[in-house]
């Protein structure tokens, strides 16, 4: 009885040992600068990498695998390995780099808010651009939104709100119950 009572403690200082080491070393881990995601790989893609600019302003991600990072610079088409820029020195339908905001529809359409060149969408390999000249309130797009019924809600920096269904705009502003015309 006294053997075993014997081996009892031996058992429980051995298993009380190894409880007491298994959270350091599970913390440590954690903790290291090297492993800041534990198990998973951490990079960071900046203008050298071909990020058109550091600044982002918006991300999505489209339902062919792209992420499409909007920036003050244009916008980019990452696939993993290298990005595709669009801005306006090679896309003409881009009057300004500077994108502030960019959604896909339920259509698969890539929908970019620019500031001052209006709204630009990409479907099927093309641009194609809307502006004040096609009854968009302003230029200067700020939010982007599809609803459930499949609008598209577009907030300007001072032209209220628009709202584009079946290839027509219908604008929303202070006269209208808005509280500002900056969206």
């Amino acid at each position: 009885m006294r053997g075993a009572a014997w081996a009892r403690q031996d058992w429980l200082v051995v298993l009380v040992s190894c409880v007491s080491l298994a959270p350091s070393a599970v913390f440590a881990q954690l903790l290291s600068p090297q492993r800041v995601f534990g198990r998973y790989q951490q990079f960071v893609w900046e203008d050298q990498h071909g990020l058109p600019q550091n600044a982002v302003a918006a991300i999505a991600r489209s339902r062919d695998g792209y992420l499409w990072l909007a920036t003050y610079e244009g916008a980019a088409r990452f696939d993993g390995v290298r990005f595709t820029v669009f801005d306006s020195g090679n896309t003409s339908e881009l009057a300004t780099s500077l994108i502030i905001t960019l959604m896909e529809d339920r259509s698969g359409s890539m929908w970019l808010g620019t500031d001052g060149g209006g709204l630009v969408r990409y479907a099927d390999g093309r641009f194609t651009r809307y502006t004040s000249r096609q009854g968009l309130s302003d230029d200067h797009v700020m939010s982007l939104l599809e609803d459930r019924a499949g609008n598209l809600w577009i907030g300007t920096d001072g032209g209220g709100l628009n709202r584009y269904r079946e290839g027509r705009f219908t604008s929303y502003t202070t006269r209208d119950g808005l509280p500002s015309d900056q969206v």
